[in-house]
């Protein structure tokens, strides 16, 4: 995680940026209207997307060997550092919402009803 400069010192300035009180209020408005549940779901997968477009290009990935059709493998000293992907390629999906960069896409549910 630190490689995508996400260190204990970021975490606590983000931590220490956090007004509780706008937190308090979005987590209520949240429990009473849709709209704005939709609104916050939708804030959490893009920071969710986020997340993971920079941990991905940082993450080690161990050697391994193996054997296919007589062939003995070892693959060793792999990166993901050129590892590239759109946001709008992405779906992220929380509590069976889902979203992409591009906005709010429906649930299955709502997609099969809808046909």
């Amino acid at each position: 995680a630190e490689k995508a400069g996400i260190t204990k010192d970021v975490v606590m300035k983000q931590m220490e940026s956090l007004n509780v009180n706008e937190v308090l209020d979005t987590a209520q408005d949240a429990i009473t209207d849709e709209k704005a549940r939709r609104k916050l779901v939708s804030s959490a997968t893009d920071t969710a997307l986020d997340f993971i477009l920079r941990i991905l290009p940082a993450m080690e990935i161990p050697p391994f060997d193996g054997v296919k059709e007589g062939m003995i493998y070892h693959l060793s000293n792999l990166s993901m550092k050129g590892f590239k992907v759109k946001k709008e390629d992405i779906v992220v999906e929380i509590a069976g919402m889902r979203a992409t960069k591009s906005g709010q896409i429906p649930d299955l549910h709502e997609r099969q009803n809808s046909d």
